[in-house]
C-alpha cells in the first residue's frame, strides 16, 4: 500500500511539471504570435483572449489532475473495504480479556474473504476457530483440535504470540475453507490488535507489505 501511495504521488508530481511546462511554452508562443500580430495590425484584444481561454485550460486540467490523485488514493486505501473497514479504537486490552472471540472473517489483501461462516454452522462446525484471552496466556478451539499459546501485549495495539501448541485429537480437517496449520500460521504473525463492541481484530503480516485480519465476534 505504501509503494502505491509513492507511485500516486509521484504520478501526480509528474502531472503538475507536465502542465506547466505546458502552459508555460504555450504563453511563449501566443507571445511571439502576439508580436507578429502587431506587425500586422491584427486586433490585440483576440490575443489575450486566447491567452485566456488557454490558462482556464491549464487550470481545468490541473483540477482534473487533482481529482485524479485523489480517486488513486481511495484506491489504495482497499475500495473493497478491508484496511479501510479497520475499527481503531482506544480499547484497553483487559476489554477482550475473559471472552469466547468466534472467528467471523479471514481478510487477506483487499478483497479475499477465505473463511465460509456460514457453511460451518451449516456442517454443525460453528464452534471451532475460537480464541480467548486471558492472564495465563490464550486458548481455544482450532479444527478440531484445542491449543494454547502465552502472548505479550506491548504498548499501544502491539500483540505478538508464543509458538502455539496444540492437543492431537485429529489431523486437520478444512473447515470453511480455512485448515487448522493455516490458522496457527496466522496467529503466530500476529503484530496489533483492536476492537470495538463486539468486535476484535487480529492482525497478522507474513510478508512485508502484507496484512492480514482475523475478525473475531463475540455474544
Amino acid at each position: 500500500m505504501r509503494g502505491f501511495r509513492i507511485c500516486a504521488v509521484l504520478t501526480h508530481t509528474a502531472n503538475k511539471i507536465l502542465l506547466l511546462s505546458f502552459f508555460l511554452l504555450t504563453n511563449l508562443c501566443l507571445g511571439a504570435f502576439a508580436g507578429g500580430a502587431r506587425g500586422n495590425n491584427l486586433d490585440s484584444a483576440y490575443n489575450m483572449q486566447l491567452q485566456a481561454q488557454m490558462q482556464e485550460q491549464y487550470r481545468r486540467q490541473l483540477d482534473q489532475a487533482e481529482v485524479q490523485e485523489s480517486f488513486q488514493q481511495q484506491q489504495g486505501q482497499g475500495a473493497a473495504g478491508q484496511p479501510s473497514q479497520t475499527l481503531q479504537t482506544s480499547q484497553p486490552f483487559d476489554f477482550i480479556k475473559d471472552k469466547v472471540w468466534q472467528l467471523v472473517e479471514l481478510r487477506i489483501g483487499y478483497g479475499e474473504i477465505k473463511l465460509n461462516r456460514q457453511e460451518m454452522t451449516k456442517n454443525n462446525m460453528g464452534s471451532v476457530y475460537i480464541i480467548q484471552f486471558s492472564e495465563e496466556g490464550v486458548n481455544g478451539q482450532a479444527a478440531p483440535n484445542r491449543y494454547f499459546a502465552q502472548y505479550a501485549a506491548r504498548e499501544g495495539k502491539n500483540m505478538t504470540l508464543q509458538p502455539i501448541v496444540g492437543t492431537l485429537m485429529a489431523g486437520d480437517i478444512n473447515v470453511g475453507g480455512l485448515m487448522e496449520n493455516e490458522y496457527y500460521w496466522y496467529l503466530q504473525r500476529i503484530t496489533r490488535w483492536d476492537a470495538n463492541g463486539n468486535t476484535l481484530d487480529l492482525y497478522a503480516s507474513p510478508r512485508k507489505d502484507e496484512e492480514i485480519i482475523l475478525r473475531y465476534r463475540t455474544e
